[in-house]
């Protein structure tokens, strides 16, 4: 039986088609980890600690990590750029079925969403895969995470912030089906918040 070998490289998650983000920091203190990288965009971050690799997770679990900063980091896996081509065949592991999250030594930054911009709110939730992922995205985890908008207000993120607090105060987030309106009608809630 001719089975194909799974090679863990960079490039076999590039061929998947999906997208692959990671939360980064804006300035230092901004994560509940206490090592800080600066992910610059267009350029190739490399791990700095050979026991701490560079984390990053599909679109569809993004909404799970907002506790790792207040930078929403777009993650560039286009076979056709020659700086992901320079590091297309790195090593990852994938290292939590919860958060789907892998890591590896290297990664390329394709671009980065500050969470004072209330789009990168919408584009978090957007991207989320349920109605459970909104509400800790929104709400942060009782006795682990505040909720977001207290997060975002203690950097100053006040427009973003008040949209937040916005959706946690009109919406029931106890209950699923008041989840699952915000999750696919995200957008169209904030154009009627604008007016």
């Amino acid at each position: 039986m001719n089975e194909k070998k799974i090679s863990n490289t960079l490039e076999e998650l590039a061929l998947k088609g999906d997208t692959y983000w990671r939360f980064s920091q804006s300035v230092r203190g901004r994560s509940i980890e206490k090592c800080f990288i600066d992910y610059k965009e267009g350029s190739v971050v490399v791990a700095e600690d050979a026991d701490k690799y560079l984390s990053f997770v599909p679109s569809s679990h993004i909404a799970l990590c907002s506790m790792y900063g207040d930078t929403l980091t777009k993650l560039n896996f286009n076979l056709e750029n020659p700086l992901f081509d320079s590091i297309k065949n790195e090593k990852y592991r994938f290292i939590n079925s919860v958060l789907m999250e892998y890591d590896t030594k290297k990664l390329l930054v394709e671009k980065n969403y500050s969470l004072a911009e209330t789009e990168t709110i919408i584009m978090v939730i957007e991207m989320s895969s349920n109605w459970n992922q909104v509400r800790n995205f929104v709400c942060g985890i009782k006795g682990f995470l505040e909720p977001l908008d207290v997060r975002l207000n203690s950097y100053n993120f006040r427009e973003s912030s008040i949209f937040v607090k916005y959706l946690r105060d009109k919406y029931n987030f106890d209950s699923y089906e008041e989840l699952e309106s915000i999750r696919n009608n995200i957008r169209k809630i904030y154009n009627g918040y604008k007016k």
